[in-house]
């Protein structure tokens, strides 16, 4: 939970265009299958790199 705190307060303060706020926006509307998406597929559907998933 406090990770999701953490995601909706950088969401908040920072641009929709911001890289990390797309990756939280395709989180949060892909919650329930998270599990089985591959960061490669993600990365693919939000046109930003493999790292930058895995750095948030």
């Amino acid at each position: 939970m406090d990770f999701l705190k953490k995601m909706m307060s950088y969401k908040n303060t920072h641009e929709s265009t911001d890289t990390y706020c797309k990756i939280i926006d395709y989180t949060l509307l892909h919650a329930n299958d998270l599990p089985t998406i591959s960061i490669t597929k993600m990365s693919a559907d939000i046109f930003v790199s493999p790292p930058t998933i895995t750095r948030l």
